[in-house]
């Protein structure tokens, strides 16, 4: 009898260790497949695969390494629907308390990746003009296409008119979706010819459509102007913008550089930027 029980046990248990294994597997095809065509023609490879389905979520937790050619090994976290319909690439946030729960994800996926916040060389950032206050520089780096960074950054740029804190504030572009956008190079190019209204047209993109900032920005500069915000100088700054975000370690967007260190998402650079 306890011969058979041993043996019931050993086969619920192996059939339990196969239904996981084909899971993951299919997990990563989906993966993969989606990763082949965000990433389009650029050669990659998958390391370190790991999942697991998180019920608070609803959601089938992905994280991995990342291996393109020309650039350093990255980590990547995503969600897979439960029915594995749907991937969403990004930060979860709880509604309620704007708690990065992405962090926590990667961080008991991957705990010898996952550090919190990274140290960053600042000999590798770049603050670039114009600054929004005075003192102790910070980098925000956000995408007005990003939804958790529309949540963060007029909000911010309110906080350092009106409190005044003991930080400059600086900022940077860095890539939301395959394509750039338009929105990207038009603020690239205020930050290059009109350093006086930098900050009014960026709050304008992450409180706007897109259409509304670029009707905003003609009314304010001018037609000829918005027209001519292209060419060379433009695309190259947003590139290195881009390759620096990389370097320091930037996984997710809202990101800022505080005090040397990098934190990401709403609730983490609010913390840190916003205290009473």
């Amino acid at each position: 009898m306890k011969k058979a029980a041993l043996s019931l046990l050993v086969l619920v248990l192996w059939a339990s260790l196969a239904f996981a294994a084909s899971e993951e597997s299919e997990l990563r095809t989906i993966t993969e497949g989606f990763l082949k065509k965000l990433l389009g023609k650029r050669t990659f490879k998958v390391e370190r695969f790991r999942t697991t389905f998180d019920d608070d979520t609803g959601f089938y937790v992905v994280a991995l390494i990342l291996k393109e050619k020309k650039r350093k090994p990255r980590p990547v976290l995503l969600y897979i629907s439960k029915d594995k319909k749907h991937l969403f690439l990004g930060t979860v946030f709880d509604a309620k308390s704007g708690e990065d729960l992405s962090r926590e994800h990667f961080r008991r996926l991957m705990p010898e990746v996952a550090k919190v916040p990274k140290k960053v060389d600042l000999k590798k950032v770049s603050f670039r003009p114009p600054a929004l206050g005075e003192g102790e520089k910070v980098l925000l780096i956000s995408n007005p296409s990003c939804p958790h960074c529309r949540k963060l950054v007029p909000v911010l740029i309110d906080h350092v008119r009106k409190k005044n804190p003991f930080y400059a504030l600086y900022y940077k572009t860095v890539p939301f979706g395959k394509k750039r956008k338009r929105l990207e190079e038009l603020i690239e190019c205020v930050r290059q010819r009109r350093t006086d209204i930098f900050w009014d047209f960026v709050k304008r993109c992450y409180t706007s459509s897109e259409k509304e900032a670029i009707k905003w920005l003609k009314g304010r500069a001018g037609e000829d102007f918005v027209e001519g915000c292209k060419g060379n100088e433009i695309t190259r700054a947003l590139e290195a913008d881009s390759r620096e975000a990389d370097e320091i370690g930037v996984q997710g967007i809202p990101a800022a550089v505080i005090r040397g260190k990098l934190y990401e998402g709403v609730g983490n650079i609010r913390k840190q930027l916003m205290r009473k």
